[in-house]
């Protein structure tokens, strides 16, 4: 797929030699065949699903859509936000901002999920809050003034505390819970899940590459094999064990051969100073 470029993309990590040269970015892909596509634009949501960004066709305006990855699984923690069963149900994901703008509808296959509800003011980060399932259904019963029925209404999340990671027998992409926060250890390798090159476990901690400028809450991440491309944006940085460390945001492609295995994110860490009142939702 033809490489795609992001004006907030270039201007954070810029190669001084090569400024005018276009970034291999994840920023966001024309929707495509991904690995395992069934899989990754199911529902509910999981970390790796495909994100459809809906474009627009009104009046003079057109935009198409375009596709990221779901990094991360949330809720918001708040007492007033948990009483009512449908503000249980809210889920909201984290990926990255560059993906759409504020307010913009997201869909997952043909289902409209949910839309982007905040993008951070510094970082490359925004989540989409995902409306739950609603159900309505009559429950009668029989008592000693007759028959009496009422209607239930029922809410079920459309996002879950699970990453696309695992190989089941058949060697089809499968989930795993997500067991929690953290950062990577001292030459541990670990692992990306996107929507367009599967799951890729190569990848280790590297100091920031020469000529590349990276702001304090951005990490760089070296492969020894294929790298993230087109429409991995935003999908997790995650342990083999589905640890989440970071959300992805950009990677050199072939166009730049010395960087061409360098992949860049942003901790987990940091997503949640930036996210008082928001949590993890478990496996």
């Amino acid at each position: 797929m033809k490489p795609m470029t992001k004006t907030p993309i270039r201007r954070r990590l810029m190669v001084a030699a090569v400024a005018a040269a276009v970034l291999s970015s994840l920023a966001v892909a024309t929707p495509s065949q991904a690995v395992n596509a069934h899989a990754r634009r199911a529902l509910p949501i999981k970390a790796g699903t495909s994100l459809i960004f809906m474009g627009t066709n009104s009046g003079a305006f057109h935009s198409p859509d375009s596709t990221c990855t779901a990094g991360a699984v949330m809720f918001y923690n708040r007492f007033l936000y948990r009483i009512r069963p449908y503000d249980r149900a809210v889920r909201y994901v984290l990926t990255a901002k560059h993906c759409g703008s504020m307010n913009q509808m997201v869909r997952v296959g043909d289902v409209q999920v949910g839309k982007v509800t905040w993008v951070s003011p510094t970082s490359d980060l925004a989540l989409v809050r995902i409306e739950p399932d609603h159900t309505r259904s009559t429950h009668c019963f029989s008592g000693s003034t007759g028959r009496h029925c009422s209607i239930v209404e029922t809410y079920t999340p459309r996002a879950i505390g699970q990453v696309i990671l695992a190989q089941n027998r058949g060697g089809q992409e499968n989930t795993l819970p997500v067991r929690g926060s953290g950062a990577p250890g001292a030459g541990e390798k670990f692992c990306t899940t996107g929507q367009t090159t599967g799951v890729i476990c190569d990848y280790q901690a590297a100091p920031t590459p020469a000529r590349v400028m990276l702001q304090p809450n951005e990490v760089a991440a070296v492969t020894s094999s294929i790298n993230n491309t087109v429409g991995d944006s935003g999908g997790p940085i995650v342990s083999p064990s589905g640890t989440i460390y970071g959300i992805e945001f950009a990677a050199f492609g072939a166009e730049q051969p010395l960087y061409s295995n360098y992949m860049f994110y942003i901790p987990i860490a940091h997503a949640m100073r930036e996210l008082p009142g928001y949590a993890l939702v478990l496996g």
